[in-house]
């Protein structure tokens, strides 16, 4: 039930943030894009780790927790963007190269199920089983990123 309750909270609170932001998304500058972006994400990373630990189908799960892994990374890269962005405009293209391959290469991990490939299911919720050699650089990438 508590489990249930934040979860609602979580995507409820941040399904506010997004329509507020979205509604001026159009006239926004690009510290304002770059927030909404991470909004998004954070919101999509929620939602699919609330369907991870709700389902009791362990396809739908592993599925719903590597993406999670991409929502999150791109997160982090949202958050970068936008701190480097808040003062002053950032030019530099080799970073923006470097995200979008790094995000690539997690969705495609992601879905092909090589970065976490075994889920564990009980009455918690889900939890990461068997992971690849991938997944440490990807998760310690992550953690420099936030």
């Amino acid at each position: 039930m508590f489990k249930l309750l934040v979860y609602s909270l979580s995507i409820l609170s941040l399904s506010y943030v997004v329509s507020i932001l979205f509604k001026n998304i159009s006239k926004a500058d690009l510290k304002t894009k770059l927030f909404f972006c991470l909004a998004v994400l954070m919101e999509f990373w929620v939602l699919f780790l609330a369907v991870a630990d709700f389902t009791t189908n362990y396809s739908v799960a592993l599925y719903c927790v590597n993406l999670a892994v991409f929502f999150i990374e791109g997160a982090g890269w949202s958050f970068l963007f936008f701190s480097l962005n808040y003062f002053k405009e950032f030019k530099n293209r080799v970073l923006i190269y470097i995200a979008g391959t790094s995000m690539l290469l997690t969705l495609y991990l992601g879905i092909t199920k090589n970065l976490i490939s075994s889920v564990n299911l009980d009455n918690y919720g889900a939890g990461i089983g068997k992971t690849s050699s991938l997944y440490l650089p990807v998760e310690i990438a992550i953690d420099v990123l936030i």
